[in-house]
């Protein structure tokens, strides 16, 4: 195997060699040097949560170890690293050596690694396409409440409903797409990490999520056992109420669900979207609905779209709380309902 040398971190990294092998598809070991930016934050977020304490990470497949190994040497951790391709264990083998790390290396399914080797106390899965089939094994190898599953989803056109038929088929969401398709996907994401843990009755609430490029990743924390997940379901489980129309949408809990059939706005029929996750995605933005772009709302009702600063200040000062969307320069995450941004939308066009 080729290889070349790369910095990433605080870590020297051993890869294939890109000018050898082309697409980093055609590589015997896969690295793809455009996930850096996501291993900073997970390495951050590692260090935020456990930083100080002795904790198990497994990286179930984990190619040239990269993600590993900045565990071990920069958040600390005890990690597992696994890959069933023998190229990649020896590679892996070969990062932790130069590099120092508390890396042990196995060659074994995913999900039997898991398994035998469990507990953990953080489960990374970032395999390529859905980690769907990788959420029971995950489950059922962490330690218990405080325990957390780290997912990587690039099914990005089943999770956001471009395929609504494979989103129905692998994730059981019925869903149509939307202007806020890249939070949808990673709300049906939240919610495959919540249901795989409900059915152990073990509650895995998200505490950060974003969409990025070609890829959607979700940071879930154990909070508690059976009570604390019918309270969850309650609460965080349910449907949105939407019209393809004018891009109006409600949430409707899963204990409250009533379809209304025509669009209260502009009396177009409405789709249900869910069962999703509706809760909270990030622990310091207490935004539950889903962002409103505002280009495709100016767009829908024929006028220019106003700058966001705009529509947030007046929102601010009618008493609403408003940002911007994490998810799109375009969108604001705010309390208000549908009916008072898009009222706020046309006065300021």
């Amino acid at each position: 195997m080729k290889l070349t040398k790369r910095k990433e971190g605080r870590v020297i990294l051993f890869v294939p060699d890109p000018e050898k092998y082309g697409s980093k598809y055609d590589a015997p070991v896969f690295y793809n040097p455009v996930m850096e930016e996501d291993r900073d934050i997970s390495v951050s977020l590692l260090k935020a949560k456990w930083e100080g304490r002795e904790y198990r990470v497994a990286d179930c497949l984990s190619g040239t170890g990269a993600r590993a190994v900045r565990y071990a040497v920069e958040a600390g951790a005890e990690v597992y690293a696994n890959d069933h391709n023998p190229l990649a264990v020896e590679l892996m083998k070969k990062n932790a050596e130069i590099n120092n790390a508390n890396v042990r290396v196995f060659r074994r399914d995913a999900r039997v690694f898991l398994l035998e080797e469990r507990p953990f106390d953080v489960v990374d899965i970032d395999p390529f396409g859905s980690p769907i089939s990788f959420l029971p094994a995950a489950v059922n190898s962490l330690k218990g409440k405080g325990s957390m599953i780290f997912a990587t989803a690039t099914d990005t056109g089943a999770l956001s409903a471009t395929f609504p038929e494979v989103l129905l088929r692998r994730y059981g969401v019925r869903g149509v797409k939307t202007s806020f398709y890249p939070e949808l996907g990673v709300r049906n994401l939240a919610y495959a990490v919540l249901r795989e843990g409900m059915k152990e009755d073990a509650c895995l609430l998200p505490f950060y999520a974003y969409a990025r490029q070609h890829y959607y990743r979700v940071f879930a924390v154990h909070v508690g056992w059976a009570k604390t997940s019918s309270r969850a379901l309650k609460r965080d489980v349910g449907y949105y109420e939407y019209c393809q129309k004018c891009d109006y949408r409600k949430r409707v809990p899963y204990a409250g669900l009533s379809w209304q059939e025509k669009c209260p706005v502009c009396g177009s029929r409405l789709e249900i979207i869910g069962p999703t996750y509706l809760g909270k995605l990030w622990e310091d933005l207490d935004f539950k609905d889903p962002y409103i772009d505002l280009h495709y709302l100016a767009k829908k009702n024929k006028i220019c779209a106003p700058k966001t600063e705009k529509v947030i200040r007046a929102l601010r000062e009618k008493g609403f709380r408003a940002v911007k969307s994490p998810f799109t320069g375009k969108g604001i995450l705010t309390n208000a309902g549908f009916e008072e941004v898009r009222e706020i939308v046309l006065s300021l066009s």
